[in-house]
């Protein structure tokens, strides 16, 4: 995989608070809809690593740098599934953000999820 190459930022502390709403009333025993919203702020540390060599890049220049960060919106809508004879349930949600960090840029992603829990 010569060419593979991806990039990560290292993050210093990120914070999201997501308040959810349940709806049972799918007409299926065991499925749930469940939307809701909330925000969050973070803190980097400046430092993108490449995939191919894992030495630090900059290829936005000081993005999230030590004392910058962001903050933003987020929103919810999922679909969730209890196993009946087993207690576990699956789901899969898109969590659509906005954020703007302190060097006045801003970006959005859709941030979709699966899950596996375990209900006791």
């Amino acid at each position: 995989m010569k060419n593979f190459r991806f990039f990560c930022t290292a993050i210093i502390a990120a914070l999201t608070t997501v308040f959810f709403e349940h709806n049972s009333g799918m007409g299926l025993n065991g499925l749930e809809c469940y939307y809701g919203a909330g925000g969050h702020a973070v803190e980097g540390t400046g430092r993108i690593y490449s995939g191919e060599d894992s030495n630090p890049v900059y290829p936005r220049g000081d993005y999230y740098g030590v004392g910058s960060g962001g903050i933003g919106i987020d929103g919810v809508l999922g679909l969730e599934y209890k196993i009946p004879p087993v207690p576990f349930a699956i789901s899969f949600d898109i969590k659509p953000f906005l954020e703007f960090d302190t060097h006045g840029y801003g970006f959005m992603a859709l941030d979709p999820g699966f899950g596996i829990k375990f209900i006791f």
